[in-house]
């Protein structure tokens, strides 16, 4: 994927539509679970509200539930391979929210094997 961001093992394309764990299994994400990942991203270590996510996949003054944040982040966990008892990339913020706490690794760039080194 050219332009990747990667975050421990998981790569991502730019506009988060997918991801691939290692050099293995590509996946795809749901537009409210690509909402949620650019929100998180954007805002690192930061508290992020459930209003303020659901604004982030619904637009300002959504009328979703609390409970389906709680929903897509366990589904969003489950994806990504984060556990919520002992989080690498969204911790919960007991009473507040939600933190995108995964730190961006730099991707390496990809070599042309037919090209030769000189």
């Amino acid at each position: 994927m050219e332009g990747e961001v990667r975050y421990g093992d998981l790569s991502f394309d730019p506009s988060f539509l997918f991801a691939r764990h290692g050099a293995g299994r590509e996946f795809r994400f749901t537009r409210s679970e690509r909402a949620l990942l650019q929100a998180f991203t954007r805002h690192p270590r930061t508290v992020l509200t459930r209003n303020q996510l659901l604004d982030a996949i619904a637009g300002s003054g959504s009328v979703g539930t609390d409970r389906s944040i709680d929903f897509l982040i366990n589904r969003l966990r489950a994806k990504l391979g984060d556990s919520a008892r002992s989080p690498t990339m969204i911790a919960t913020q007991y009473g507040e929210g939600y933190v995108w706490i995964a730190r961006p690794q730099r991707a390496e760039p990809r070599r042309d094997p037919a090209r030769r080194r000189p």
